[in-house]
């Protein structure tokens, strides 16, 4: 019994049952990773090896059968490694080579979060404002704008990432406008009205904390498509600037939803897939004023959208914007995000907010 180890270059699951309580013990995780996921029954217990998947990390669960017939999907008891996700708890193994980030463990400040909603044109959007504890409200500060916020505080320990860079000196001190998607469909898979609500946001958030430097947007999936388009949806003179002038240089989207049909042809029966697919085929063709942003991305090796990740890198290049790519060694979740954060998110806000240091 115990966790789930490499041996030969196989990556062997153990699960204890001495008193052979359960008839079929199957791995539930990600079938292009792992082809067999059937266990094989042993003296003690059940035990499955498969080859070394291509990540340094795999989340999975457990589908049990016990010996009434009865079926459930539970954490592996073996194993005290666990993470949560969007989707509720997973176990994890880690293969040797993974490391977890730095920052998790490295001196950070302490910090506020208050929680407000405002109305704008797609409806009440609720927002959280994490800021440093020792920052007045009076003074600007530069604002990185997440969506799906509240869930990358929790599930990608954001606010632990923002604390550790900021105590480092490497930025100044600066805010986050964390995004609860209400509806997160319809906001985020390209709603014309989206851009125009982030900024009413942002607005109504620089009323109450000041706020200078340039923006930077961010988000994951369907919320790095958004980051983008948000940041994209300016006139022909550049990126947006919210009413009180605030305007966007950066972005940083990680394993962006930006869907193609002849690379996406899985996703299309999603709803928003004709719109968004429409939407990223025109990116290559809009006008920039001569005016370019700052975009760092990062995304699975192995997840679907890696591949229209790449092809979306080779587009914003090709039309003038800075941009960066960083492949992880992981699948589409908030702890691969989590460990994509650095370098690329510090590299970026220190390239836009270095100077304001």
């Amino acid at each position: 019994m115990g966790m789930p180890t490499v041996v030969d270059d196989r990556l062997v699951f153990v699960v204890d049952d001495p008193e052979h309580q359960l008839r079929q013990v199957q791995l539930a995780c990600d079938d292009d990773l792992v082809a067999d996921h059937r266990f094989r029954r042993t003296a003690k217990g059940w035990t499955l090896g498969v080859p070394r998947p291509p990540v340094q990390r795999l989340e999975y669960r457990l589908l049990v059968t016990d010996g009434e017939g009865g079926t459930g999907v539970v954490l592996d008891p073996d194993n005290p490694k666990a993470v949560a996700t969007a989707f509720g708890h997973r176990s994890v193994a880690h293969l040797p080579e993974y490391r977890e980030p730095a920052w998790r463990t490295a001196p950070g400040l302490a910090a506020t979060r208050t929680t407000t909603a405002v109305d704008t044109a797609v409806g009440t959007v609720p927002v959280t404002t994490w800021s440093p504890a020792d920052l007045p409200a009076t003074t600007p500060a530069p604002l990185l704008v997440v969506h799906d916020g509240p869930e990358y505080d929790r599930l990608a320990d954001l606010g632990t990432w923002a604390s550790a860079l900021t105590a480092s000196g490497a930025v100044p001190r600066f805010r986050m406008a964390l995004l609860q998607p209400v509806a997160r469909d319809e906001w985020y898979a390209i709603n014309p009205d989206w851009p125009a609500a982030a900024m009413t946001v942002v607005d109504h958030l620089a009323a109450d904390h000041a706020a200078t430097g340039p923006l930077v947007v961010m988000g994951a999936s369907l919320g790095g498509l958004a980051a983008l388009q948000i940041a994209l949806a300016g006139s022909d003179d550049g990126p947006p600037t919210t009413p009180a002038g605030l305007r966007i240089g950066g972005v940083f989207s990680q394993s962006g939803s930006f869907f193609l049909p002849h690379l996406d042809p899985q996703e299309a029966t999603y709803p928003g897939f004709g719109r968004i697919a429409t939407w990223v085929a025109g990116v290559a063709t809009r006008a920039t004023g001569g005016r370019h942003l700052d975009i760092a991305m990062t995304c699975g090796t192995h997840e679907e959208n890696h591949d229209n990740n790449l092809a979306m890198v080779e587009v914003l290049a090709t039309a003038g914007h800075r941009t960066s790519f960083a492949p992880l060694p992981d699948l589409h979740n908030y702890t691969a995000w989590r460990d994509g954060l650095s370098p690329s998110l510090d590299d970026l806000v220190t390239r836009l907010w270095g100077d304001l240091a």
